[in-house]
């Protein structure tokens, strides 16, 4: 499951409890964001050094979940005697398969009802009646269960064994699995990995997910944010990067403002609710962000449809209409104009006809705090700032409409 989600690790998963399954994330089989450098050695010792690192914790903890598997099928065993090991288990040595008195089922018959008593026993583990069997030489008094009191409904991601803050940044209570059993729980979702990488919010079309990121700042602490654009994923911050967008998220939100008129507020909202169909409001609120990071993403679609990666010249000093969208319906000289176009007697058909919406409550509204950072000045359809006000201080206002006394 790690090694084949090395490249998407924004898909979804479940994880059996041992009576149903639940929904899982992908940290919790030790996948990460990797972020290789943007260059031509993308994968640098530092970063191989952490690659091998981590796979290396984290095959130890496969191996303590194998053991525990193999003593899960050892108790079934003894409690089934003559019966055949499950094919369900995986990861058990190989001198069990070539054990001649293993009982491995020679048909598909055989399998099949292998399948059923093991699934038979797995059941027989929630039932009061056979727990006595299974004490592990507790007194018989210790173990009677109480019914499991309901604490709400399951947390995001499933239930944690320690009480943490889930993605979504709401503190959740302690937590078990089927029985009270811990181990078949969620895990305590991190905040860092073994080599301190901190885990981030990564915002996709899916919903909202909680993995670690893999960085390494040899060529510069500035150097880590350009290396995640170019792995499409957009940072919400350059210092301190706790939440990520990635470029698919943000096309579609496009696509969806373009052509189903959806608001920002009304997409973050679809995209909270694909995280956590119920409580969406219990999830942490990064609207602002998501605005911010929408209008940086299409600035960045400008800049590369005008052609700013393949010239010296500074984005945030773009000549007037650059980043503009050719429109080829507009009548324009030299482009498709004929050129007798001025003395032509139809030469009304080739005029500009340009309308304003009349939005009056928009001149009513005054911002508290006018700190914006223009990303286009004059570089669109509308001229420089400087250049607009210079021109309403000397423009002379015309009354479209005659007052009659």
């Amino acid at each position: 499951m790690r090694n084949t989600h090395r490249h998407s690790p924004f898909h979804r998963i479940e994880c059996w409890t041992g009576d149903s399954y639940r929904r899982a994330a992908l940290w919790e089989v030790g996948t990460y964001i990797l972020a290789p450098h943007n260059g031509p050695a993308p994968i640098c010792p530092g970063l191989a050094f952490q690659k091998q690192y981590l796979e290396g914790l984290q095959t130890d903890n496969d191996d303590l979940e194998q053991v525990k598997l193999g003593h899960l099928t050892q108790r079934w065993s003894t409690s089934s005697p003559g019966a055949p090991a499950p094919a369900s288990v995986a990861g058990q040595d190989m001198h069990m398969a070539e054990d001649a008195d293993s009982g491995e089922p020679e048909t598909w018959e055989q399998e099949v009802l292998s399948d059923a008593e093991f699934q038979n026993w797995l059941d027989s583990l929630h039932d009061d009646s056979a727990e006595d069997e299974f004490m592990d030489g507790e007194d018989a008094e210790d173990g009677e269960r109480g019914e499991q009191d309901v604490v709400g409904l399951h947390p995001y991601l499933g239930a944690g064994t320690e009480a943490g803050v889930n993605d979504a940044g709401v503190t959740e209570p302690k937590q078990t699995g089927p029985d009270g059993d811990m181990s078949w729980s969620t895990p305590q979702r991190p905040a860092a990995d073994g080599l301190n990488n901190t885990y981030v919010r990564a915002f996709d079309i899916n919903g909202i997910h909680h993995l670690a990121m893999v960085t390494c700042n040899c060529h510069g602490q500035d150097q880590i944010a350009l290396d995640l654009v170019a792995c499409r994923l957009l940072p919400a911050s350059f210092t301190r990067i706790r939440t990520v967008f990635t470029a698919s998220l943000m096309d579609y939100f496009r696509l969806c403002n373009l052509e189903l008129k959806a608001s920002a507020y009304q997409f973050y909202s679809l995209i909270r609710r694909l995280t956590r169909p119920l409580g969406t409001s219990e999830i942490v609120n990064l609207y602002n962000e998501f605005r911010r990071m929408s209008r940086l993403w299409r600035w960045m679609k400008k800049l590369k449809w005008a052609g700013y990666g393949h010239n010296a010249q500074s984005p945030e000093d773009a000549t007037p209409g650059s980043l503009a969208i050719f429109c080829s319906t507009c009548p324009q000289p030299g482009r498709n104009l004929p050129g007798d176009w001025k003395t032509d007697p139809n030469r009304w058909v080739f005029r500009v006809v340009v309308a304003a919406d009349g939005n009056f409550h928009a001149d009513h509204v005054r911002q508290k705090k006018n700190d914006d950072f223009w990303l286009i000045d004059g570089g669109g359809m509308f001229p420089k700032r400087d250049d607009y006000f210079s021109f309403l201080a000397e423009a002379i206002e015309k009354f479209t409409v005659r007052v009659c006394q």
